[in-house]
Formats: structure tokens, sequence, C-alpha cells
């Protein structure tokens, strides 16, 4: 939820004619201090209307093609090749529903 542009603007006003400090015009709106520093200190009063996507780091058709060539490359092997973390590698074959368990080549023993 966005705080009306009314509101946003008449805090900003007090604050910029010396009407009312920082701390007593935000009590008085019943807003963040913080809230109303970043007002202060914007382009525009004008609210947000979407948040911007989250950019991947690798998109998932690159990540199956580098499995369709080494489909015995471990996690780190595969990192290496997108040129991402592991961790990064681990949650997209999370989310691409993708287990990747390796047969140890040497028994444990417990």
């Amino acid at each position: 939820m966005t705080y009306p542009l009314a509101l946003r603007q008449l805090a900003v006003e007090k604050v910029r004619q010396k009407e009312m400090t920082q701390a007593k015009a935000a009590k008085f709106f019943k807003i963040g201090i913080t809230t109303l520093k970043a007002w202060l200190t914007a382009k525009t009063l004008n609210p947000k209307t979407r948040r911007t996507p989250r950019t991947l780091k690798v998109s998932h058709p690159r990540l199956l093609a580098i499995l369709k060539e080494t489909p015995d490359a471990t996690l780190k092997e595969i990192a290496y090749m997108a040129g991402v973390s592991d961790f990064c590698i681990r949650y997209h074959f999370k989310l691409l529903k993708i287990t990747r368990k390796k047969n140890d080549p040497v028994p444990r023993t417990r």
C-alpha cells in the first residue's frame, strides 16, 4: 500500500518551508522518519505503480543446453561454465525440478 500523493506533498512542503522538523512531521502525519527522508531526496513524489522484475543470472534454456552438452558434470563445473556460483545453479535446478545425485566412487563407511 502506498501513501496518497497529497499526503506526500504536504509532508514534504511542511519540512521544506521549515514549519516542522522532520521528526515532528513524521509523527504528525504518522509516517516513518525514513520514509519522509526518502521523499525529501526523491526526484518525484509519485508512487511506484509496479516493482521491477527480478533478473536471472542464467537463463533456463542456457542451463539446459549446458546439461545436454555435459550430462555428467558436477554442480561446480556447471556453475563455472555458466559463469555463476554453485548456489545459483542449485537454486535454478530446484526451480526446474532437476535432481543431481552423484554416486561416490569410493563407498563411505560408518
